[in-house]
């Protein structure tokens, strides 16, 4: 005969303690900066007004590094870029919230 009541208690308690934790306020994201390295504009070499054969490999060379390294920039401002999105996206709602609402 105790038990009903201890167990009535108990669920109320339960109950109390799972309403408190939804209410609580998320932290906020952090916002993430763009490194500098991403920022930087590409400088792409350019010929002499009158190229020999030499300049024309030199430029050649500089250039195809140049590409790379602006490769990378780019590679590094879109993994940036996403790594924002995914802390700022809002995890999806639980099953229950979207059948039955807020």
């Amino acid at each position: 005969m105790l038990t009903r009541p201890l167990t009535l208690t108990a669920w109320l308690v339960f109950g109390l303690l799972i309403t408190g934790c939804a209410s609580s306020p998320r932290p906020s994201a952090p916002i993430l900066t763009l490194p500098q390295a991403a920022r930087t504009p590409c400088q792409l070499p350019t010929m002499p007004d009158s190229p020999t054969l030499a300049d024309l490999e030199v430029t050649h060379d500089a250039r195809g590094l140049m590409l790379a390294v602006c490769d990378g920039r780019r590679d590094l401002a879109v993994q940036s870029f996403d790594a924002q999105t995914r802390a700022l996206t809002p995890p999806p709602r639980p099953f229950w919230r979207r059948v039955f609402g807020d």
